[in-house]
């Protein structure tokens, strides 16, 4: 879909997928050419200009949401792919993938694939455990400081493009002066890359844009226009490993081998006998290889033909979080058997009132726990208006017996609408006067949207310019009531000083005084603009990091 004609929103709780957006230009340098003819005169010029995007990086802005989150600690497994979604819907296509000699025909040999190269995305989400990354002990990312060179050698270890010959480098607009430019980067095995990483069929269809209805915050967060690109992985997880995503870049690698290809598949022929002629006729019709034929291995195939690739191939790191995945499968339904429940009291010798076990060894016959859902005729036990009796471990190392409850309660219940907001956590705290016991959740709702907040960049950013801009605002009223309190205003002070300008003779009995052939004025002085008073205190009140009497 081309990016200067969108549709409509979707309605909210809907969105809508793109195989694509190609925004009207690719980065890179163009020429402008520009003709005129009036009548019998001709006219014509040229400009170059660039159009530029992301490449060696991505910033924090560029990214609207992963999955799973970073440092998740129980990822789900075996049923979800982790993937990424970025701010912009034509990012991942607004770069080639391929260099400007090659052509899609070299890579596919589907008939089935698109042969535009616009439509294939410079990028792909490697989803890879940190045994796969490991070499030497030494986990093969490299970040901030620590990244490495385009092409200069650092820490012993070669830049990203140290193998390509100057000629390719510089058709690749990486110029000598550029070999020391540091960025971040992954070192994997090339061997463990072609085993994990996503064929070139595969990289086209775990991209797609999305269009979500700006007014859904659940989808769309802070997001205006309600449009993100979304790479997916092509791996799902297994259980308790540590994985590392890493949005990394392909752009004019594709010649290198470093990706898979579709294996053929393997057949195994019967021992009794081998495989008939028409058998063999009827795999041929199919494209099938003959059960004669050795099969290749895992990532051999079709591909370009060229030498063998290093052992170890380093790639431009876009973007890079890290989880853990599940001990067991981590959806919901196991979450939810895993649950660890407090025991009330127990008739058991090895389990003691307090103990946290996981529900699962719960001897039903002899065990009594707390109650885990509030507000039901399920759980025994649980107050009439849904609290939970809990312990709250304060700063100062102490612990007390306090109540608790979320807002889903077994009854409704008259709220009192509070007309300023809690100043902090603390402000929050209630007391239930009949049992003369705290109630923190008002307090603990208000620490974990703080919590939340805190840990949202743009968010943080947003607040930072709305609290910039109140203090402008207050800092300008303070000034103007300063002044009016004088029995003057702000337009009426710009008006007296136009009339000072128009009328008065100070400026003449001054110029009387100078000696104008010592000291002469610029020409283009003759004229002086009028103050504004209004723009010109508020500017020194701010300037002064304060207003003034302070």
């Amino acid at each position: 879909m081309p990016a200067n004609n969108p549709p409509l929103p979707p309605p909210v709780g809907e969105y809508r997928l793109f195989d694509r957006v190609l925004g009207p230009l690719k980065a890179g340098k163009y020429k402008l050419e520009i003709e005129q003819k009036i009548g019998t005169e001709e006219g014509k010029v040229s400009r170059f200009f660039n159009v530029t995007g992301p490449r060696w990086g991505l910033e924090a802005a560029e990214v609207h949401a992963v999955y799973p989150p970073r440092n998740e600690q129980d990822a789900p497994t075996n049923s979800h792919i982790p993937f990424i979604t970025l701010q912009r819907r034509s990012l991942p296509w607004e770069r080639d993938l391929f260099l400007s000699n090659e052509t899609v025909q070299q890579f596919v040999n589907d008939n089935q694939m698109t042969t535009d190269a616009r439509k294939y995305p410079w990028m792909a989400l490697l989803i890879l455990t940190e045994d796969e990354l490991t070499n030497g002990g030494e986990v093969g990312v490299y970040k901030g400081d620590e990244g490495l060179c385009l092409v200069d050698s650092k820490n012993s270890i070669p830049g990203v493009f140290a193998h390509w010959s100057q000629t390719k480098r510089d058709s690749f607009d990486i110029t000598s002066s550029m070999n020391g430019l540091t960025v971040d980067a992954i070192r994997v095995k090339t061997s463990t890359l072609r085993s994990v990483a996503p064929t070139l069929e595969e990289v086209l269809l775990l991209a797609h844009a999305r269009q979500v209805n700006p007014q859904d915050k659940e989808q769309c967060g802070s997001d205006e226009d309600g449009w993100f690109a979304v790479i997916l992985g092509n791996r799902v997880l297994k259980p308790d490993q540590k994985y590392h995503a890493c949005l990394v870049s392909l752009e004019g690698r594709l010649s290198e081998n470093i990706l898979p290809t579709n294996p053929a598949l393997v057949q195994t022929a019967p021992k009794t006998a081998n495989p008939s002629k028409t058998t063999s006729m009827m795999m041929a019709g199919f494209g099938l290889p003959s059960m004669k034929e050795k099969t290749p291995e895992k990532g051999g195939g079709v591909g370009v033909s060229g030498p063998s690739p290093p052992s170890f191939t380093n790639l431009v790191l876009l973007h890079h979080w890290t989880f853990n995945s599940s001990q067991t499968n981590g959806d919901f339904q196991s979450r939810m058997e895993r649950l660890n429940v407090r025991v009330e009291s127990s008739r058991r010798s090895n389990v003691k009132a307090g103990d946290v076990i996981p529900l699962s060894e719960i001897d039903v016959a002899r065990d009594t726990i707390e109650p885990m859902l509030l507000g039901t005729d399920s759980v025994p036990g649980v107050t009439a208006n849904s609290y939970l009796s809990t312990t709250m471990h304060g700063s100062d190392g102490l612990e007390e017996d306090v109540l608790y409850r979320s807002p889903l309660v077994a009854y409704s219940e008259q709220r009192v609408v509070r007309d300023e907001p809690y100043p902090n956590s603390d402000a929050a705290l209630a007391v239930i006067e009949e049992l003369g016991i705290w109630d923190i959740s008002h307090a603990s709702a208000f620490e974990l949207g703080r919590l939340l907040a805190l840990g949202d960049g743009k968010f943080t950013k947003a607040m930072k310019a709305w609290v910039a801009n109140d203090i402008k605002e207050e800092q300008r009223a303070e000034v103007e009531a300063k002044i009016e309190a004088k029995g003057f205003s702000v337009s009426k002070l710009n008006e007296r000083l136009q009339s000072i300008k128009q009328h008065s003779s100070v400026r003449k009995v001054r110029d009387s005084r100078i000696d104008t052939s010592r000291h002469k004025a610029p020409q283009e002085s003759k004229t002086t603009e009028s103050i504004n008073l209004e723009t010109e205190y508020a500017g020194q009140a701010q300037e002064g990091g304060g207003s003034f009497g302070r």
